[in-house]
């Protein structure tokens, strides 16, 4: 190759070893000299060739791309945590398509999770039959996440081998694995997670149904609909609640009759909450009326959900049934629905929460300072502040969170005079607030 008859890089004396390494063909054969010669010294990782790993890093920036993969090679032989972490980097980024194929393969194989994922990720952008064999044994990967970037990257892979392994990953525990499944192969014009999602709807398991009824949320037809209203019927309400959004997803007229019977017939709130969401699919807003009615129910988890789904349905009328919620006996349900007002651009539920920052229990205190957080209204920063001498360290917590996610600079100095607080949790808390709110005022970012 051009340039293979000189140094693999500007090596010094102690650098040529690696060199040496970095000319081999095969990483899985290499020599662990790297790990011999820093044996009695820590490894540190710098872009400035100080060092062999230097000279391995600086390796991958070289300009000849027959070089950068000598250098990935060698780089994978060290095992390293940061040298995974940067060919996670070569993998997705590098301009060549071999570097990027050299850099996923060793991610394949030695690479954790995230890396492997990773790896995944990359030979689906680079696509090319030499690249299925690699992606068919990550879609056996212990890690589900893992398994789901396989599938999508076999979703851009014409081949057979590739359409089988996509249909035993269907069957798989993970419905997040199944669904990314459906997806790939539908994108390969295969309609086999169609046809044999609404057959399982009938499987005696119930674990399957769900699935089943899942991944026809995502790649369902009108054809689908018949079978998933008859399992609308099902004894299972997470069967149910599954077939119901998948028929909103569907948006097929002919399920809007069962929808509105499931909506006022079933007892289970999820079911409830699904039917509502489906109908609001079809611009039908019947469910936020039927889950008005359950803001009255005894059980604390009922009215919770209901505040919930009514938010996320939106439509007329909602705001000030959200508004009725912020007068909730429970704090879950007071912070559902400030939650909620505060995502339809109302902020009546800031006052309600800080006042919450006064309750007896420390759990209603803490969800208070965290729903606040998420709200962001600098309104709420006083009372954040008095939240950081709380008796209970997880409350004094979520108040340094919540004052880093509103990003007021004027609060910088109040949090360095708790940075020494007696908790090392909160101390962590108060340092990343202090850190996001540098990173906003050096971007320019206004608080909230």
């Amino acid at each position: 190759m051009a340039g293979s008859n000189h140094q693999l890089f500007n090596l010094r004396k102690d650098e040529s070893q690696v060199a040496l390494v970095g000319r081999q063909a095969d990483f899985r054969s290499l020599p662990t000299l790297l790990g011999d010669e820093h044996a009695s010294k820590p490894i540190t990782f710098k872009r400035d060739g100080a060092g062999a790993l230097g000279a391995l890093i600086d390796g991958l920036c070289d300009v000849d791309w027959q070089i950068r993969i000598q250098a990935a090679l060698a780089l994978g032989q060290t095992g390293s945590t940061e040298a995974m972490r940067l060919l996670e980097e070569c993998a997705r980024q590098d301009r060549h398509k071999e570097v990027r194929r050299t850099a996923a393969n060793i991610l394949g194989e030695m690479g954790d999770a995230s890396g492997r994922s990773a790896a995944a990720e990359a030979l689906g952008l680079i696509g090319g039959t030499n690249t299925i064999a690699a992606l068919l044994r990550l879609s056996k990967d212990p890690d589900a996440g893992v398994r789901v970037s396989a599938a999508v990257a076999l979703g851009d892979a014409h081949t057979a081998d590739a359409e089988d392994a996509l249909k035993e990953l269907l069957k798989d525990r993970e419905i997040s694995v199944g669904v990314a499944a459906a997806k790939a192969l539908a994108k390969l014009g295969n309609n086999y997670a169609l046809i044999s999602s609404i057959a399982q709807l009938k499987n005696n398991c119930w674990e399957l149904r769900h699935n089943a009824a899942a991944i026809l949320e995502h790649v369902g037809s009108a054809e689908a609909v018949p079978a998933l209203v008859q399992v609308l019927q099902d004894r299972i309400w997470k069967v149910r609640a599954n077939a119901a959004l998948a028929l909103g997803k569907i948006c097929h007229i002919d399920a809007v009759p069962s929808l509105r019977t499931c909506l006022q017939d079933d007892d289970d709130i999820y079911v409830k909450v699904a039917a509502a969401k489906a109908l609001s699919c079809f611009e039908i807003f019947d469910g936020v009326l039927a889950l008005t009615e359950n803001l009255q129910h005894s059980s604390e988890e009922v009215r919770r959900e209901a505040v919930v789904a009514i938010g996320e349905i939106g439509g007329p009328g909602v705001t000030p049934v959200l508004q009725g919620a912020l007068d909730d006996q429970h704090h879950e349900i007071r912070v559902a629905a400030a939650k909620m007002l505060a995502k339809l651009g109302h902020l009546d539920g800031v006052s309600v929460l800080m006042a919450d920052l006064k309750q007896r229990d420390y759990i209603a205190r803490r969800d208070a300072a965290a729903a606040l957080g998420v709200i962001g209204s600098s309104d709420a920063v006083p009372a954040l502040l008095e939240g950081l001498r709380d008796r209970h360290h997880v409350v004094r917590g979520e108040c340094a969170t919540a004052l880093g996610a509103i990003g007021d600079a004027d609060v910088r100095l109040l949090l360095e005079e708790c940075r020494w607080d007696e908790d090392q949790q909160v101390r962590m808390a108060i340092n990343a607030a202090l850190c996001t709110i540098e990173q906003r005022v050096c971007s320019g970012v206004q608080a909230n």
